[in-house]
């Protein structure tokens, strides 16, 4: 207060680019989610899977092929086997290149900003979500999230293992909202080729 009365301002800490992406793309919205609904295609394979997420009951409803029976898994799953533990594993992939902006503020990760140079030329700033050694399906897996000037995500590349080399790159394109919840739709390889597509995107809130 002393400070302040004397006229000097005292400086704030900035805040993380992964906080300024996740903002920008609504997270501060998400308490007021209800459902999440989207169709996630592997474009080379013609695989499509779909989706209605239930966030308030922590449950997905699964169709694995287009015209297949539903099965409906706790997002949270443990002790899954069979189809359910394929419908699981099938949501969690699929969510992560959905809401990859959400969940690398809200997993138990680390985070570090880093070098933008990558296989991007309109990122400008970039950083690191690395995975913790033990759990989940890829431990220690690590990403890179490409920034570009606007502040959204251009692309993205997966490092599994945390190996010292990407298996693979993505644009993080198609940028659409529903609810006020943005994500991207269109991830494809930096030399152009289709890979994944997002569709029927649509959130519904309290």
């Amino acid at each position: 207060m002393l400070l302040w009365m004397m006229g000097v301002a005292l400086a704030q800490d900035p805040v993380p680019l992964w906080d300024q992406v996740a903002m920008a793309s609504g997270q501060p919205t998400w308490r007021t989610v209800d459902h999440v609904q989207f169709t996630w295609s592997h474009v080379p394979s013609s695989r499509a899977r779909t989706y209605d997420w239930n966030v308030p009951a922590g449950m997905v409803e699964v169709t694995m092929e287009p015209g297949a029976q539903s099965l409906t898994v706790p997002v949270f799953g443990t002790d899954l086997d069979g189809e359910q533990l394929d419908a699981h594993q099938a949501f969690v992939n699929d969510s992560y290149w959905l809401l990859f902006e959400f969940k690398a503020i809200t997993d138990t990760v680390t985070r570090a900003e880093v070098s933008a140079s990558g296989p991007f030329d309109t990122a400008s700033a970039a950083y690191e979500v690395r995975y913790p050694v033990g759990g989940g399906y890829t431990p220690g897996d690590r990403y890179v999230v490409y920034v570009g000037e606007e502040g959204a995500p251009v692309g993205w590349s997966y490092f599994p293992g945390g190996s010292d080399e990407p298996r693979l790159s993505t644009t993080r394109a198609g940028w659409t909202e529903s609810s006020g919840i943005r994500v991207p739709t269109i991830f494809d390889t930096p030399d152009g080729q289709p890979f994944i597509r997002i569709t029927d995107f649509q959130v519904t809130t309290y």
